[in-house]
């Protein structure tokens, strides 16, 4: 008896469906980045390349995966624990922004973009504080996490980013709930 075979079936016709309607349905001036962790095969990158806005990775390894894509689309580069290796190969790409994570994140990014001689464009990702009735077993935000700033530090963070020459702050990140059922 051998063992039994495990495989995945793409309809890409139906993803490029489903992509398309849901970009039909959003808000106008609302930009859709596909987030690769869910999936980065490259036939997938390549079906929804030409209907989304761009990519969010969160690892070197995604940038080579969005570099095997047959069309050039902007990233953004997210989450926490970034190694130094991507950070330079992001910047050495181009990345439309990074969403910092930490004040010591923010301090390697200015130097990191100022040996490429560039300036990078960043999100500030904030852990805000969460009343009682709204966390949530799985806490990405309102009590220490690895994910992003605390809201009460925000003002550090924006204090050290205008102090850095290489970085240009252009909005913060927020996600504050997951599988939140009421509010």
């Amino acid at each position: 008896q051998s063992d039994p075979i495990s495989l995945f079936i793409y309809d890409l016709e139906s993803l490029q469906q489903h992509a398309q309607k849901l970009i039909e349905n959003l808000p106008p001036r609302i930009s859709l980045y596909y987030a690769i962790k869910a999936n980065s095969e490259t036939d997938i990158l390549n079906t929804l390349a030409p209907l989304v806005d761009g990519f969010e990775i969160s690892s070197g390894g995604e940038i080579a995966k969005i570099q095997q894509c047959k069309y050039k689309k902007p990233f953004v580069f997210s989450g926490p624990g970034k190694l130094d290796s991507d950070l330079n190969t992001a910047i050495a790409n181009d990345v439309e922004f990074i969403h910092v994570e930490s004040l010591n994140e923010i301090k390697k990014i200015n130097q990191i973009a100022a040996t490429q001689n560039k300036q990078q464009d960043i999100l500030i990702r904030i852990n805000p504080h969460l009343p009682s009735h709204l966390l949530t077993k799985l806490s990405m935000a309102g009590t220490a996490t690895p994910f992003g700033i605390d809201e009460q530090d925000l003002h550090l963070a924006i204090a050290l980013v205008e102090e850095c020459p290489h970085l240009r702050l252009c909005g913060f990140h927020v996600h504050a709930m997951s599988h939140q059922t009421q509010v």
